[in-house]
């Protein structure tokens, strides 16, 4: 009986043991918006965190070359869902890149997945296989009282394409 009871406490000790606090990691990614010249592309904004139930402060930043492409709007995205999301946005213009902040704050804790889509505008003068950079270029994120977690970011696209023909895979074989 002892060395049962024994052999118990030994295996939760190691499990125990294992079990780390969260560090509080949490990354703002990019994704890829695909539009033709003179239409509108949508760059989904995704949360990756390691303890997403405690992030209610986000802020980034994104800089992109502003020949071809326009900042539109930002609309709040699926996974956000019905919470109550404040939304702000500033562009910084300059001669070449402009800079767009955006910061989103919550009372609720914001959760993973797909918060945002920022709208851009492709002008019409693109060309096809154009791919323009969007530089995740300051990333801070905050849990629900107000630390700040280890904030990553991965850069987004913009990709051209030419006129897409669709056609039945059948007929054309």
């Amino acid at each position: 009986m002892f060395r049962k009871a024994a052999g118990i406490l030994f295996a939760c000790g190691l499990t125990l043991g294992w079990a780390q606090p969260q560090s509080g990691k949490a990354s703002i990614e990019l994704g890829i918006g695909v539009a033709g010249p003179g239409e509108h592309a949508s760059v989904p904004v995704t949360l990756s965190a390691t303890n997403p139930s405690g992030v209610g402060r986000i802020l980034f930043e994104v800089s992109f070359p502003n020949k071809l492409l326009t900042f539109d709007s930002v609309a709040q995205g699926a996974d956000a869902g019905s919470l109550e999301i404040t939304i702000r946005t500033e562009l910084l213009e300059s001669e070449e890149e402009n800079v767009l902040q955006v910061e989103l704050s919550s009372s609720d804790p914001i959760p993973e997945g797909n918060l945002l889509e920022l709208l851009f505008d492709v002008a019409p003068e693109a060309e096809p296989n154009d791919e323009y950079t969007l530089k995740n270029i300051v990333q801070r994120i905050e849990t629900t009282q107000g630390e700040a977690l280890e904030a990553t970011g991965l850069d987004g696209f913009i990709i051209v394409v030419g006129d897409a023909v669709f056609g039945c895979f059948f007929y054309m074989h």
